[in-house]
């Protein structure tokens, strides 16, 4: 029987009766004496005979069994800290206010989970103090009981419980007007018993306060405004705690301003400013508060447009803080204000600033702006639309078009106007638009800023307002993310004259208003990415341009460098703006075409190039296999601009050879780099193709991106690179070394490539043969691998996966000794390279294997004693793996050579009897063999 508390005022709540008296000495029981006529339904049934069986009762019992063993087994306890915890409760329990109602109560901690949580009053009274409720439905509540079993005279006690099951859970006995901390007795529900924590009507609203501060960090103004309310909600006594009143109440006027509710922040600031008024304490923050209150009432005053009354008390205000910059400074747009108005007398003691706006300007000014604020509050919802109303338009065209005017002449004109386009509530009401824009338009869309017109007029207006004016500037920073979102949705059929304006409010909000703008945008990171993209775009613009260029308007040289530099701080902020700025950016390195950042005509737009280039070898997640195909455009833009037209020019070395059978346009170009790699179109050149090969490497050759390997060997393909690159094993360390790198990624990632690399030529130059065979042009081939560790660890694994090939047999058939010589060369640097290079050194054994098999002569000719030491030492490993195998199949093939088996056998012999000779085992890592081949031999 479900029966309203308010309905039964005196009488105990109607729980049904259970069992005998708990130990605490609270008699359950006898609360419900006067409750016998009560009827229960489960009683009635069982009377008359339909009770229901339960067919629960062995498993009941079964897990109440459970239970008692597992409460019988002892746990580890820390005494002193339950010691301690006793303690503190004991003594917080002590200073409860027994004889005050509380405002709300806390349970943190109780056997039955649904009685956790806050209690707060529901409204009804019962025995002279509220009835208390927690969300899960459980009531906290006062009750009556008699003081024993033949005892008239009644005591008072409290009771959680859930009413609509008549069941209570937990019990405590106190007169008190407080519910007890401690003392709690179980009836119903298991143990830990709880423990109370009681919350006062002071207590309760320092608690909503901080709650709303918290909320207000997070611009959560909603928010923040109903904790403010809660805790003014508490009815502290204003005699007693009136500056903290004052205090919220002043809080929660600036929540108001910020939703542009002015009548509630009028109402506030005015009642704060009353308190405040009353008291006699002068401290610091008391005065600081005084001020901000001021202040906040003037805002509200000027957002009613009751300028009158804030001259007034502004000019009261300037008497008491006379070196307040910002009561001076609203004072100023006040009287503007009045001034447009064309109310003088009030506004006569405005001085008069030379190049100041006119009255008749400011006139003009405000009426419009009045004109815009009743269009945008009949609209309602109708301001999120992609075009607004022919009025409206027409309206903000007319705005921008007095800042505009206003921009140009020299003096404080466009100051005056951007003064009076905050006092007059044009701010507000242009960002009302774009907040509405941005939840319908722009957030999670994918923007085209071309067929947004009323966005992109807006924030237009909203630039030239908050040009060199930061209190603007602090209001629009509330919407920076749907500044930035416009910004990146620009492309080239957006006005010129539009674009360099969200490209001077965007710099403008991330150099003034940082913190607060990075905060914002880190939320919605993805605008990030699109305003870079697009910023990157702007810095490449030439007015040269076809088609197929950057995919945005030719801006002055001062937006574009502006441009270059919020590209560069947004790099630099770290974090997920970091990240999303480097994934706009990224794309422009190099386009369809090849032409990019780094091929600018832009010195700091290469430079911006460069830095995203250099990120991207540092994080080649960051490349899709459209970048890769765009980056070798980009080298072979450079190589044809560079190299390949200066010795064509010059009459020097530069050969030309097509390969008919990879179709018509198939051919490479070989020429000197020497002094054009040391340039910065060399440098650009090798940024771009460090890019490729670590993007190739990354996703070519690790096992979770193995889906994307056909995208990217396609890209690579799509993209001539083998034409590109194969040339480049000749060219200086800088440029051969990545593109290494590259052939040496897919020939590992695909068997079919390296046949092609091998058919190409790609291994004549690292074996020592004349490139091309034709006509042959200088090669730098043999300083890169006696320079670079890591450019022969590449031409090893390229080697052993290409040895195999028939392209490979043929050279190493026809030029049979110098290209062994040249291999026995390598294999011995490989082996000097210490520990890094073991498996390097596994690979050019795998290449000694296939050449024992088909030419052994030269292989037996060419190799060295400083050799047979290492190929003797890992044939005979204990271990016997591939790798050990294929060194014995070497062995046996140099054995049979009458030169080298008079060099061998000693080794060998030292080597059965426990020597070494002069090579010393125990500092070589080749002995130091794992159980298995590498994953890379294991993939082959």
């Amino acid at each position: 029987v479900d029966l309203p508390v308010a309905s039964c005022p005196g009488r105990p709540l109607g729980f049904p009766t259970f069992g005998a008296m708990p130990p605490g000495g609270m008699d359950y029981q006898k609360w419900h004496s006067k409750w016998a006529d009560v009827p229960d339904p489960l009683e009635e049934e069982a009377a008359t005979g339909n009770a229901p069986p339960d067919p629960n009762a062995q498993s009941e019992s079964v897990l109440n069994a459970v239970y008692a063993r597992e409460l019988g087994q002892e746990r580890p306890v820390d005494k002193l800290r339950e010691l301690k915890i006793k303690m503190a409760v004991e003594a917080y329990e002590k200073k409860r206010p027994t004889d005050e109602i509380m405002h709300h109560y806390w349970i943190k901690e109780a056997g039955d989970p649904e009685a956790l949580g806050e209690y707060f009053p529901t409204g009804d009274m019962r025995n002279d103090v509220p009835v208390y409720r927690n969300r899960n439905g459980l009531v906290l509540s006062r009750e009556k009981q008699p003081l024993g079993p033949d005892s008239d005279e009644e005591c008072f006690g409290w009771v959680i419980g859930n009413i609509a099951e008549r069941r209570p859970l937990y019990g405590a006995r106190s007169e008190g007007l407080s519910a007890p901390t401690l003392s709690w007795t179980s009836f119903t529900a298991p143990e830990p018993l709880p423990i109370l924590r009681y919350y006062t009507e002071v207590s309760a609203a320092r608690v909503f306060k901080e709650k709303g501060n918290r909320a207000f960090q997070r611009r959560e103004w909603s928010e923040a405004e109903d904790w403010y309310s809660q805790s003014l909600a508490c009815k502290m006594d204003r005699s007693d705690y009136g500056e903290a009143v004052a205090m919220l109440l002043s809080n929660r006027s600036e929540v108001r301003l910020r939703l542009g509710l002015f009548d509630g922040a009028a109402e506030d600031a005015a009642s704060a400013a009353k308190l405040l008024k009353a008291s006699d304490t002068f401290a610091e923050p008391i005065q600081l508060l005084r001020q901000k209150t001021a202040i906040r009432l003037a805002k509200a005053q000027q957002g009613l447009k009751r300028f009158d009354d804030a001259l007034r008390m502004l000019q009261e205000q300037r008497r008491l803080f006379p070196r307040s910059a910002e009561i001076e400074r609203m004072l100023e747009e006040v009287q503007l204000a009045l001034k447009a108005e064309r109310r003088l007398p009030l506004a006569a003691a405005a001085p008069k600033r030379a190049g100041g706006a006119s009255e008749e300007m400011l006139s003009y000014l405000s009426k419009t702006l009045e004109s815009v604020q009743v269009q945008v509050q009949a609209l309602g919802a109708g301001i999120s639309d992609c075009a607004l109303p022919q009025e409206l338009s027409v309206s903000i065209k007319k705005v921008e078009y007095v800042l505009t005017k206003a921009a140009l002449v020299e003096g404080g004109c466009l100051s005056d106007l951007q003064a009076l386009f905050r006092t007059c509530g044009g701010m507000h009401s242009f960002l009302q638009i774009t907040q509405a824009q941005w939840k319908v338009n722009l957030e999670g869309k994918l923007v085209d800023t071309f067929k947004l017109p009323t966005m992109a007029g807006v924030a237009a207006v909203v630039s030239l307002a908050c040009e060199d004016s930061l209190e603007n500037l602090r209001l629009a920073a509330a919407q920076a993310p749907a500044f930035f979102c416009v910004l990146g949705g620009c492309n080239r059929k957006v006005d010129g004259v539009t674009c360099e304006r969200l490209v001077a409010l965007v710099a403008h909000l991330w150099q003034r208003c940082r913190p607060s703008v990075a905060e914002l945008v880190q939320l919605h990171s993805v605008v990030v990415e699109k305003a870079a993209a697009f910023l990157a775009k702007v810095a490449m613009a030439e007015p040269n341009d076809e088609a197929g260029g950057p995919d945005a308007p030719l801006l002055s040289a001062v937006c574009k460098e502006r441009a270059v530099s919020l590209t560069f701080d947004l790099i630099a902020c770290g974090g997920r703006v970091e990240k999303r700025a480097l994934r706009g950016v990224v794309p422009q390195l190099a386009g369809f075409e090849g032409d990019g950042l780094l091929t600018s005509a832009l010195p700091a737009a290469r430079s911006l190039g460069a830095l995203a280039a250099r990120r991207a070898i540092a994080e080649p997640a960051l490349l899709s296999a459209g970048d890769v195909r765009h980056l070798l455009a980009g080298v072979e833009l450079l190589l044809l601009s560079g190299p390949y037209e200066e010795g064509a020019s010059s009459g020097g070395a530069v050969s030309s050879v097509s390969f008919a059978d990879y179709g018509p346009a198939a051919a490479m170009r070989f020429a000197s780099m020497e002094a054009w790699a040391g340039g910065e179109d060399g440098e650009h050149a090798a940024l771009m193709l460090q890019a490729i090969a670590k993007a190739l490497e990354f996703r070519l050759l690790l096992k979770n991106r193995e889906l994307e390997r056909d995208n990217f060997e396609e890209a690579f393909h799509a993209g001539r690179g083998l034409f590109i690159l194969v040339p480049l094993v000749q060219a200086p360390v800088l440029l051969a070394e990545p593109a290494l790198l590259c052939l040496a990624s897919l020939a590992q990632a695909s068997p079919e490539t390296a046949g092609h690399i091998a058919a190409l030529g790609g291994l004549r130059a690292i074996l020592g043969l004349p490139s091309p065979e034709a006509e042959p042009t200088h090669s730098s081939a043999e300083a890169t691998l006696r320079s670079s560790a890591a450019a022969r660890r590449h031409v090893a694994k390229l080697l052993s996966r290409c040895v195999d090939t028939q392209s490979a047999v043929d050279i190493f058939q026809n030029a049979g000794e110098s290209a062994v010589k040249e291999l026995v060369k390598l294999a011995t640097q490989v082996h000097r390279d210490g520990r890094e290079t073991l498996e390097s050194f596994h690979d050019v054994v795998h290449v000694f294997f296939v050449l024992a098999q088909f030419a052994p002569g030269p292989l037996c000719r060419f190799m060295s004693e400083d050799m047979m030491h290492p190929l003797v030492e890992l044939s005979s490993a204990p271990q016997r793996t591939e790798v050990t195998e294929r060194a014995a199949i070497v062995v046996e093939a140099l054995m049979k050579d009458r030169a080298c088996r008079k060099v061998l056998k000693p080794i060998l012999q030292r080597r059965e009897e426990g020597k070494s000779g002069g090579y010393d085992a125990a500092e070589d890592d080749l002995l130091k063999l794992r159980a298995g081949p590498g994953p890379l031999l294991a993939a082959r």
